[in-house]
């Protein structure tokens, strides 16, 4: 049973034909399919010769004004719809929503009939099958924060040591060492900040040792190359053995003094050695302390161990750059444990008592509401001038003429204001008027010193413009620098396990077998190849067609896309355009037989036919068939297309 038939215009005005008081459509036909078929006839046989769609009408009565006294103005409001064509069928049933496209063939006018209505024949010619429209989009993924795996390769010099910063108790290294040998984590130093340092210890005639077995598979042929800082202390044993490496079977040592590594060598030095592996087996790796001097015990120091598939110039030569974070200036940013202190220095400083520290998962963040009659300013992130102020309080110089950065995240509701003083006597501050919502967002404001050194150092704080909002805040950070770097808790609060989440290339996540095992999730390939869509086209042409029409949508900035249709591995059908299609610009392609077009749009509206810049070696413009297929998007930015399933009959 009909629930509802409605239409709409070229302009996209909607015609609702299940109106009673204005349009009803009753006696309705032609919502089937019909086919001319050609046939020759063999005796009792029919072979078929051709098989033809006939042309679909709707053909109904229409019932103009049944509850109106309005007959007339009705049926010309009939008209002027009718005067934007080509129209679209709306035909709504138990089992869906379908569209048709349609244009008018027939509709009688008579004089208006008893009860002032009016009852007349219409007939509109299908120039298309029912469907429906399904749209997708494709926009190439940011990288989001998970647990992917970027496998090893030679033309991807990853570090395939397992934990190479000795971070979580030596979490993947096997300790070796005799019951007199002993071994320390120290802090990184100052030429390299972020790398821990291994310390073994061992007595007169002792060995000690940590052996990464991780599980690493390496095959006869390959290429290892393996890099470490070593460093020793009055060690006469400088000939002995300090790296071994093992597979399969076999294994080799490389001695102190095959790294150039005297008896006298008390500053690191990078051991560096490259060889062949000479049969298939699973790696392994020691780093090595032996003492067979008298020397009651003797240590070395090893540091940022480095193993990839590849030669020594491979490795990367540089682990640290200027994207390193600055420390924060600020204590007690990360947990907020004093934030009702008055005016601590180089910390944090709530005046407000109505403050309550929240838990979110790893996130710690301050929640503040502003009743009215309390104080504006409710938080104040302050460096002071240690030699002005009391010597009981943390002591941070504030230079002169130099660039000091804050950055916090906030979220919240109302206008507030986040200032910030070059000193604190000064008259002029900068100011920073944010509007807070629901979503957290990072607001970052600078100041330069005065040319002198302040008195009163540097003040940044937040104050209050809304009675009754609220505030949340984390990330408080006050750092030395113009640009503001990720978060990272003060000096006196970072831990060695801060620094691997923050660092690029070599610490940001750890070595699992043939797999790097990376802090991001990147988006997914199908056969290198991204932008790809998995298509279940479930149209109803009972042999009248073989794929139903798509309009594609590609965004600048982009050069030469292009696009396939794979069944399985194997390619039937592509279209691609050999354009540039600049920021700002589209490129549309629809095979949608009524607007088929390839247009080049530009940011203000103008339209470019684009057409002869078809790639020829491709198949023209691209169905998608019925059943199971691939789009796959090539050389693209964002995409968006929607294609029509469609129904013969429905």
């Amino acid at each position: 049973m009909i629930r509802k038939i409605s239409m709409l215009n070229g302009n996209r005005d909607l015609l609702d034909f299940s109106d009673r008081e204005k349009f009803l459509l009753y006696d309705v036909s032609g919502l089937g399919v019909e086919f001319d078929n050609k046939v020759d006839i063999f005796n009792a046989s029919v072979l078929m010769n051709s098989q033809n769609l006939k042309l679909g009408q709707l053909k109904a009565k229409l019932l103009v004004g049944q509850n109106s006294v309005n007959g007339y103005e009705i049926f010309s409001e009939m008209f002027r719809f009718l005067n934007s064509p080509p129209y679209t069928v709306i035909y709504e049933t138990d089992t869906g929503i379908f569209y048709r496209d349609c244009v008018l063939n027939k509709l009688t006018k008579s004089d208006m009939k008893k009860g002032r209505i009016f009852i007349e024949d219409v007939v509109f010619d299908f120039l298309t099958p029912f469907y429906k429209e399904i749209s997708e989009t494709y926009k190439p993924n940011s990288d989001t924060e998970g647990d992917g795996k970027i496998y090893a390769g030679t033309n991807k010099p990853r570090n395939l040591i397992a934990n190479p910063n000795f971070l979580n108790n030596m979490e993947s290294w096997d300790n070796m060492s005799d019951p007199d040998g002993t071994y320390q984590l120290q802090a990184p130093t100052s030429d390299k900040p972020n790398s821990n340092i291994l310390k073994l210890t061992s007595s007169n005639n002792k060995l000690s040792s940590f052996m990464n077995a991780w599980g690493l598979k390496v095959r006869k042929g390959d290429r290892l190359s393996f890099r470490v800082d070593i460093k020793t202390e009055n060690n006469p044993d400088y000939d002995k053995p300090v790296i071994r490496v093992g597979y399969g079977t076999g294994e080799k040592n490389y001695k102190y003094s095959d790294f150039g590594i005297t008896s006298s060598s008390s500053g690191f030095k990078t051991a560096t050695i490259s060889f062949v592996v000479p049969q298939d087996g699973v790696f392994q790796l020691y780093l090595i302390n032996q003492n067979w001097s008298t020397l009651g015990s003797m240590s070395t120091y090893f540091r940022e161990p480095m193993l990839i598939r590849g030669d020594v110039s491979d490795m990367p030569v540089e682990q640290y750059d200027n994207s390193y974070p600055n420390l924060n200036l600020l204590t007690d940013s990360k947990d907020f444990k004093n934030k009702n202190i008055a005016e601590p220095l180089a910390t944090t400083s709530i005046t407000s008592p109505d403050s309550t520290i929240v838990k979110d998962g790893n996130d710690t963040y301050l929640h503040f509401l502003r009743p009215e009659f309390k104080s504006q300013d409710w938080f104040r992130a302050y460096m002071i001038r240690g030699s002005s102020i009391s010597p009981n309080f943390p002591n941070v110089d504030v230079k002169s003429n130099t660039h000091y950065t804050f950055s916090v995240w906030l979220k919240g509701t109302g206008t507030h204001q986040i200032i910030a003083y070059n000193n604190w006597t000064s008259p002029n501050p900068t100011t920073l008027t944010v509007t807070l919502t629901d979503n957290w967002t990072k607001y970052v404001l600078t100041v330069n010193t005065a040319t002198t050194i302040p008195t009163q150092g540097a003040q940044f704080f937040i104050r209050s413009g809304t009675v009754g909002s609220e505030i949340n805040l984390k990330y408080p950070k006050v750092e030395e620098g113009s640009t503001a770097t990720p978060w990272m808790p003060s000096d006196s609060e970072v831990k060695p396990t801060d620094y691997p989440s923050y660092m690029p290339g070599f610490y940001e996540g750890k070595q699992v077998y043939d797999s790097y095992v990376y802090s991001y999730v990147y988006e997914s390939d199908y056969n290198g190849k991204s932008g790809v869509f998995q298509i279940e086209n479930n149209s109803v042409y009972i042999g009248s067609a073989k794929g139903s029409p798509v309009e594609i949508t590609v965004h600048g900035p982009c050069t030469n896309p292009y696009w396939e249709i794979l069944d399985g591995s194997k390619v039937i059908q592509s279209d691609g355009y050999n354009i540039d299609v600049p920021d700002g610009y589209k490129l549309v392609v629809s095979s949608v037989v009524q607007k088929q077009r390839v247009k080049l749009i530009a940011p203000d509206g103008t339209i470019s036919d684009v057409y002869q810049q078809q790639d020829l070696s491709k198949s023209n413009f691209v169905t998608i068939p019925e059943g199971r297929v691939t789009l796959a998007f090539h050389n693209v930015g964002d995409v968006s297309f929607n294609y029509r399933e469609e129904y013969i009959t429905v």
